[in-house]
């Protein structure tokens, strides 16, 4: 049998309901499937034309996050010009100290997928955890989201459940845009306010990025 897919509109119809068939698709046509083939490519494509041209998108992963730290660095020491900054050794849990306070950025870039639209996930965070460690590894966090338009610096309050957050790497904080929402400002637009009113997170600074017009 072969499937088949109809659509309706909100119509005054006659009888039993308010719709009215305007059309049906055989969803076994070669041509259906093409145009919905075309459709997911655009989608998939979507990421690459936003960063394209875009600061810190044509090296690695590690590497950007390396850049995106040592930016956090030089932010953190812009706004506090009297405290004294350390850099923190590779094997520290935190990545620098501003006087006696640890503080430990994490970064997300915000991605695109076709199925779940914008998102950005901040990972290995060391929080406090249940049967791993009692208190967050941090004094403060600080979380930067990498987007098309620069780089955006808030600070989280660290206010973790240790009984619901588990693992020896940390907890992952999850941003979702809803799916409908396609365009890339209204979608970091929508993260940013979600940081803000759900987490409770500060805004510290943002970074633009000069990408010539």
């Amino acid at each position: 049998m072969l499937a088949k897919c109809t659509i309706s509109n909100t119509r005054q119809a006659p009888g039993r309901s308010h719709c009215k068939l305007v059309a049906r698709f055989d969803l076994s046509a070669t041509e259906v499937w093409a145009f919905l083939a075309q459709q997911l490519e655009g989608l998939a494509a979507r990421q690459d034309h936003e960063y394209n041209r875009v600061p810190l998108n044509d090296i690695g992963a590690e590497a950007r996050g390396f850049r995106i730290e040592k930016i956090a660095f030089e932010v953190d020491q812009i706004l506090h010009p009297h405290v004294p900054f350390k850099l923190s050794r590779a094997c520290s849990d935190v990545d620098w100290f501003r006087g006696e306070v640890k503080v430990e950025n994490k970064h997300g870039q915000m991605l695109f997928d076709p199925d779940r639209g914008w998102y950005c996930n901040f990972s290995w965070i060391k929080c406090a955890s249940a049967n791993v460690r009692e208190h967050n590894v941090f004094d403060e966090l600080c979380l930067a989201i990498y987007s098309p338009f620069g780089l955006h610096f808030l600070k989280h309050p660290g206010d973790f459940d240790p009984s619901v957050t588990r693992g020896l790497r940390g907890k992952q904080l999850k941003l979702r845009a809803p799916r409908r929402m396609l365009d890339v400002k209204e979608a970091l637009d929508h993260m940013l306010k979600k940081m803000e009113v759900d987490w409770s997170c500060q805004p510290l600074a943002t970074v633009l990025w000069d990408t010539g017009g």
